[in-house]
């Protein structure tokens, strides 16, 4: 088979591929739903905190209706890259592009309240417009909701249960009117 005429090298740049998101350059679902998964759950083998938190584009349909596409895929990329700023540890600390304006942020050795202290940093830091080149150059005001949850918050100590309990977080910051961090306090 071709793979096996493969160096190690191109063997190992064709797995990095495959665990990074083609338009931002973030990881993928792909690499969260099994490296960072995988290693959640060891770790809370091990009894080591780990934390996650789901970010989501405020009014993403909105955006893209107003704006367009080319604008949004502009607007996701620089939001990637804002997070992936603070997070880009492998395995430690990752930002992953789980869908369109969805992203997850993964840390290790933190609890949600430390996550959650860091990220409201990050986030009280972080610009809230982009400028957009396609066509007329623009300003494109957005904001962003997050929900943050900690390995020692769920009684089931593993990755599902983990991003269950992320997900009713980030619904809640977004039920509350958006841009906010929702750790469960």
């Amino acid at each position: 088979p071709p793979q096996e005429r493969r160096s190690a090298r191109e063997r190992e740049l064709c797995r990095e591929d495959l665990n990074h998101d083609f338009l931002s350059g973030v990881y993928n679902r792909r690499y969260l739903e099994t490296v960072i998964a995988a290693e959640l759950d060891r770790w809370a083998e091990q009894g080591r905190k780990a934390a996650v938190a789901l970010v989501s584009l405020d009014h993403g349909a909105q955006l893209r209706d107003t704006y367009g596409q080319p604008v949004m895929d502009q607007l996701i990329c620089f939001v990637a890259n804002q997070w992936k700023k603070h997070f880009d540890q492998p395995a430690e600390r990752v930002v992953c592009r789980l869908t369109d304006t969805l992203f997850a942020i993964g840390c290790a050795d933190k609890n949600c309240a430390e996550l959650a202290e860091e990220l409201n940093g990050i986030y009280a830091e972080m610009p809230r417009a982009c400028v957009a080149s396609v066509g007329l150059m623009r300003r494109v005001p957005f904001t962003q909701s997050i929900g943050v949850a900690g390995t020692r918050e769920v009684r089931c100590k593993n990755w599902d249960a983990l991003f269950d309990l992320c997900e009713k977080r980030l619904a809640a910051a977004q039920t509350a009117g958006g841009d906010r961090i929702y750790d469960g306090e």
